[in-house]
């Protein structure tokens, strides 16, 4: 697999997955939406730190 052919296969797994979390988040009231947008910034700052 080629570096375009994988960049488009995460570029649309990124989309799906943006999906799912908006549909998971539809019904939900907005300081619920609120919490899980700063857990999910929380384990991104997490990951990011492991890599450095």
């Amino acid at each position: 697999m080629n570096k375009k052919e994988f960049r488009e296969k995460v570029r649309k797994l990124r989309e799906k997955e943006l999906v799912r979390d908006a549909l998971l988040l539809k019904d939900r009231k907005p300081e619920e939406s609120l919490n899980t947008m700063f857990d999910l910034c929380r384990f991104a700052e997490k990951i990011n730190r492991m890599k450095k």
